[in-house]
């Protein structure tokens, strides 16, 4: 088990904050494309979801 900071808890946050703000600027441009390949808009937006949902936990984590 890795023990982390405060101060990397923060960092690791924000890393993943701004993975979440390019996944779905990604996603966003994968639809107004209109791909062929559904699988991977459909694997994009999943990918998506699970990050903002890891994000929105972690803030919430860092709010309490």
């Amino acid at each position: 088990m890795m023990i982390r900071t405060h101060g990397e808890e923060r960092t690791l946050l924000s890393w993943l904050v701004t993975q979440e703000k390019v996944l779905a600027l990604w996603v966003e441009d994968a639809l107004a494309r209109a791909p062929r390949d559904a699988d991977f808009l459909a694997e994009l937006e999943r990918h998506h979801e699970w990050l903002a949902a890891q994000v929105e936990r972690l803030q919430k984590k860092e709010a309490a």
